[in-house]
């Protein structure tokens, strides 16, 4: 799912069809079927599209590098922000935090309760990025970064 700025604006919301044999959906965390699947968008659609909607963009969610490479597109690292990665949000040994938590710490909502939504997850990160920002300025957060 990809959000506008404002939240609630959905800019694109599709399933991927695989190449490969799905061995298991994990639907009651997924949220995802196989017929999800069977009617979504081909993959080499969707990474074309997908690329396209985020050029000269901040591109802000949770753990992004797995989306990505799971679409097999890269992004520049200076137009991330991802509350997995963003100092404030890890743990204190550097380690990673579940949106999940994240959400409840700094937005006291619960999420994820049952299976995923992607539209819920990606406003989630949003909103708690967000909330990151102090001291930081709009800028370095939500401005396309000026090529040096």
């Amino acid at each position: 799912t990809l959000l506008d700025f404002d939240e609630s604006t959905v800019i694109l919301d599709v399933y991927v069809r695989v190449d490969e044999p799905v061995v298991d959906y994990r639907t009651h965390v997924s949220g995802i079927t196989k017929l999800d699947l069977e009617k979504g968008m081909d993959a080499r659609e969707v990474q074309f599209l997908v690329a396209s909607l985020l050029k000269k963009r901040i591109l802000v969610g949770h753990a992004l590098e797995n989306d990505l490479r799971l679409l097999g597109i890269s992004h520049p690292p200076n137009d991330i922000r991802d509350t997995s990665t963003y100092p404030k949000f890890m743990r204190h040994d550097r380690r990673r935090r579940r949106l999940k938590d994240l959400v409840h710490e700094h937005l006291g909502v619960q999420i994820q309760e049952g299976s995923h939504c992607s539209k819920e997850d990606a406003k989630a990160a949003l909103k708690t990025i967000q909330i990151g920002a102090d001291g930081m300025g709009k800028f370095s957060l939500f401005e396309k970064s000026p090529t040096v």
